[in-house]
């Protein structure tokens, strides 16, 4: 049997289960409030799905002042399918809102987005944005309560929006004092990434898609290869990479993976404990013993992808974002069908079912500085909708989280990677919203 033989009855058979299990309600219930982000990439021949005239009453019906809206984001999936879908809200509106972005580079948008949000700029009307900001501005009172958006009836048909959609969890990621300050658009978060072929061809064992490998496990596997491909000749081609740019992220998923307690009951951070130590230990230990490119050091989330296309490496951990665009025949033909998934590692003392991923949460949230503040609240309603949603989900962006999509049939068609992911994300280690709350509270005026 060849890997894609394998590959399509693991997925055929994860789906079948998967959607028994959703049809129970276990599935949407217990999963889908993790339910992370694809990547998005240029691709013309899509499905489209279009929100409804009801949905935003006022702005479908031209009804709302001529005006330039202003989205800003840092660079990344997330903001490049706000891009891909900016004109179809322009026509939403009957051609009375225009979207331009501000995307603003990953090293520099914390400094750039505080430095206008405490000087009150009027620059931005909608942030799309993860947590790390939202905690800081909610403080702060940056973000205008979706309360003024689903209180005026012109504004939107709260039952064709149909918040109800989304898991209680996520939407809770987004409030504040019981005050929704956002739109869920996605949750992400690192998995690992294969070239099933090339485990093929050097006998290295696939992982179960949904238990993955303990620690030890991976380390045998990268060995193996190491050897494999200095037989091979080559030399460029690494067997593992790690988005070490992302040191803290990182850090976070081995030590969670060890049973680390990652905050005390202060809500402060606990890296300096036996289990992040012999985290951060292991991962030097591969990159000595040349298991992890040394590029790695510098690796993004882009970095990672060009890893992969370009054969540099047979194993990635990986955000999940990804995975739309890598089995995409036209964006990365080298991996389309040689790419298969798996869970984060873990640490064999504790199993595959520890908490351990990190979460990237990302919403729309509209600045309480915005002129356009009826146009801004629209937006978001209209790109957080099922049928745009459905865009993102389907062709790379985010994941919305709605259970309509997690259990739609052209979705789960269109993506091999959605078991793992899921499973992974059952893996999730979210800090309660209190702890967080604290801990941002406590840097915002550390900063102020």
């Amino acid at each position: 049997m060849t890997p894609e033989q394998k590959r399509n009855l693991r997925m055929g058979l994860s789906r079948r289960d998967f959607l028994r299990l959703s049809g129970a309600g276990l599935g949407s219930a217990m999963l889908s409030g993790y339910l992370p982000g694809a990547s998005a990439f240029a691709q013309g021949d899509r499905i489209l799905r279009e929100p409804p005239p009801e949905l935003l009453p006022k702005a479908s019906s031209g009804g709302l002042d001529e005006t330039e809206l202003v989205v800003a984001s840092m660079a990344g999936p997330d903001i490049n399918a706000h891009v891909r879908n900016a004109e179809r809200f322009t026509e939403y509106t009957q051609g009375k809102v225009q979207v331009r972005f501000d995307i603003i580079g990953r090293d520099v948008w914390n400094e750039t987005s505080l430095t206008n949000m405490r000087a009150e700029s009027d620059a931005w009307d909608v942030l799309a944005i993860h947590l790390g900001t939202f905690w800081t501005g909610a403080g702060a009172g940056w973000w205008v309560p979706m309360r003024n958006l689903f209180d005026n009836p012109e504004l939107v048909n709260p039952e064709v929006y149909d918040i109800g959609d989304f898991p209680e969890r996520s939407i809770g990621l987004v409030t504040w004092n019981d005050e929704l300050l956002a739109l869920p658009q996605h949750v992400s978060g690192q998995m690992m990434f294969y070239r099933a072929d090339m485990f093929e061809k050097y006998d290295v064992e696939a992982p179960d898609p949904l238990a993955g490998w303990s620690f030890d496990q991976l380390e045998a596997a990268c060995r193996k290869l190491k050897m494999a491909l200095a037989n091979d000749g080559m030399d460029q081609t690494w067997p593992l990479v790690l988005l070490l740019a992302n040191a803290p992220i990182v850090l976070y998923n081995f030590a969670a993976s060890m049973g680390t307690p990652l905050y005390d009951a202060d809500s402060l951070p606990q890296y300096n404990s036996a289990e992040a130590v012999a985290a951060l230990e292991l991962i030097k230990a591969w990159m000595d013993e040349g298991l992890i490119s040394p590029g790695a050091l510098g690796y993004n989330y882009p970095e990672g992808i060009e890893t992969l296309r370009q054969e540099q490496t047979v194993i990635c951990l990986q955000w999940d974002t990804a995975a739309v665009e890598l089995t995409d025949p036209g964006a990365s033909p080298t991996t389309a069908d040689t790419l298969d998934f798996t869970v984060h590692p873990w640490d064999s003392n504790v199993g595959h079912n520890a908490p351990r991923v990190w979460t990237g949460v990302w919403s729309n949230f509209v600045s309480k500085f915005s002129k356009n503040q009826e146009a801004a609240l629209s937006y978001s309603a209209w790109y957080t909708s099922k049928e745009i949603a459905y865009d993102y989900v389907r062709y790379g962006g985010g994941h919305s989280g709605r259970a309509s999509l997690l259990t739609d049939l052209e979705i789960l068609a269109a993506h091999r990677q959605y078991d793992s992911m899921i499973a992974n994300f059952g893996a999730a280690a979210i800090l309660p919203t209190s702890a967080l709350r604290q801990y941002c509270q406590r840097w915002r005026s550390s900063v102020t």
